[in-house]
């Protein structure tokens, strides 16, 4: 994303245009665990992941843009796309960014 926009709000369609591989992307949640890792840590944030963009999205209809990040359980109807075939599982996982922000939405 470039620069200090570590409190940035994000809109979802500005930045898949504009993801680039590299980009680091911090955010918080609320749960217990996300309250546990900021309260240690003393960071708002209790999240962190990676992004790679691809000239050949994985899937179809994806936009190439992929979060490599380690959430606590599976994410509702947001499938790991590392393994080939798409799976539902804990830990280190890449999904496809726009799974991760249009399921935030409402």
């Amino acid at each position: 994303m470039g620069g200090d926009q570590s409190r940035a709000s994000l809109d979802a369609e500005d930045y898949l245009r504009t993801a680039k591989t590299g980009d680091i992307l911090l955010w918080e949640s609320n749960g217990f665990e996300a309250w546990v890792v900021k309260t240690v840590s003393g960071s708002p944030f209790s999240h962190v992941g990676i992004i790679l963009r691809l000239d050949t999205p994985l899937r179809e209809g994806d936009t190439g843009v992929y979060l490599f990040h380690s959430p606590s359980g599976p994410i509702d109807g947001v499938p790991d796309l590392t393994p080939g075939k798409p799976v539902y599982k804990d830990g280190p996982q890449m999904n496809a960014m726009e799974d991760i922000l249009y399921r935030g939405r409402g």
